[in-house]
């Protein structure tokens, strides 16, 4: 495809998926390609003096650089146009904010319709964002959802990163497991282990320590200076952002109590029809890449990350909002439930346990006493528990 959007969560590894991509393509010399560049939105401007200089080597020009970062710009997309390299570079725009959203980041001139706008035509481009809006933009012809690693491939990576864990596959596996094959989780799990000379299983009691009693060595890693190239971010972080960006969203209230009910079901085929206004909302889940949808024969079926659910469940339902959150998700079941007839029991036992028994049993695991009480008990029954 000449424009290819790579979307996904933050720390989902958007950026190393993309810049190893064009890397690959460099090395191999393709006789096609004579230029890969990436420009990273927290740079942009370094980016496009850096490239600049590359297009004037390639295409022997000597004059000065222009002094305003525009002309600079303009010049770069005019050069990018040139048929001596037209359709003979690729190049990645790394962490864009969504389409609607770059003029509030200065950086609407990339869509601009005219010769100012960056060339997509011109070449092969790819685009990282956390917003699951440039896959749907009539600017792309296709888009990427990255997501976790396969199970394999985490324990790969852990062992790889910290040397000494290749002794305790188990050990390293279990970490794997807890942070749900999740990237950047992955990857702060590593380094906090390499900097404290942390073995897995040590780590995992670091991290399920009680919330009250705040680990020392989790405290230490989550404060410390971040490397050169390094993540900006915790997990914890990101989807402080976005909890944080969706509340001041139009239906902002809606969205976040939404999330706050999804914490608490299964993560995986969550049906449409589960609560109320899931349908309405969900574009917004969809934008920011909280959610995957699978449309499904009969209905739409949607997943939710188990650590943003984690996340949530810790951070951002406190006490007051907790047994709420939880009775509402308990009468959406519960309503769920009698609408089917136990006593066809090859339709209940296929709309029941495939679409909904998964996310009674993970409701009911989250309900405590003062909870849910009375209504739990009774969804327990419905579901022939």
């Amino acid at each position: 495809a000449h424009r290819i959007a790579v979307v996904g969560q933050g720390g989902s590894g958007k950026s190393t998926l993309a810049q190893c991509f064009v890397t690959e393509v460099g090395r191999a010399l393709h006789p096609s390609v004579r230029l890969v560049f990436v420009l990273q939105r927290s740079d942009v401007m370094r980016g496009y003096r850096d490239l600049l200089r590359e297009l004037k080597r390639i295409l022997g020009r000597e004059d000065a650089d222009p002094d305003k970062d525009e002309d600079v710009r303009e010049l770069v997309h005019a050069l990018l146009r040139d048929e001596a390299v037209a359709h003979a570079w690729m190049g990645v725009l790394d962490d864009l904010p969504g389409p609607a959203e770059l003029a509030e980041h200065g950086m609407e001139w990339l869509l601009e319709p005219d010769a100012r706008g960056f060339p997509w035509g011109s070449g092969k481009t790819v685009v990282t964002s956390r917003s699951a809006e440039w896959a749907n933009d009539q600017t792309f012809s296709s888009g990427i959802t990255v997501g976790d690693y396969e199970a394999d491939e985490a324990l790969a990576f852990l062992t790889g990163a910290v040397p000494d864990w290749g002794k305790d596959e188990a050990g390293a596996a279990a970490v794997a497991r807890r942070l749900h094959l999740f990237p950047l989780a992955l990857a702060s799990a590593a380094g906090c282990a390499r900097k404290f000379k942390m073995g897995p299983r040590q780590y995992l009691e670091e991290l399920d320590k009680d919330k009250k009693v705040t680990s020392a060595y989790m405290q230490k890693w989550r404060g410390r200076k971040r490397a050169a190239g390094e993540y900006p971010e915790e997990y914890l972080d990101v989807v402080r952002m976005t909890w944080e960006k969706l509340a001041v969203g139009e239906d902002g209230d809606e969205v976040q109590a939404l999330l706050r009910k999804l914490a608490f079901v299964d993560p995986c085929n969550i049906p449409v029809g589960a609560f109320a206004d899931f349908q309405l909302l969900l574009p917004v889940l969809e934008e920011h890449c909280l959610v995957q949808v699978e449309t499904g024969d009969r209905e739409t079926l949607v997943s939710i990350h188990a650590l943003t659910q984690e996340v949530i469940r810790e951070h951002f339902i406190d006490d007051s909002e907790r047994a709420p959150a939880l009775r509402a998700v308990v009468a959406a079941l519960q309503a769920q439930m009698d609408t089917f007839d136990r006593g066809k029991s090859a339709t209940y036992r296929t709309c029941t346990c495939r679409a909904y028994t998964a996310h009674v049993r993970a409701a009911l695991e989250h309900v405590g006493d003062a909870d849910a009480g009375e209504d739990a008990a009774r969804l327990a029954i419905a579901a022939g528990w």
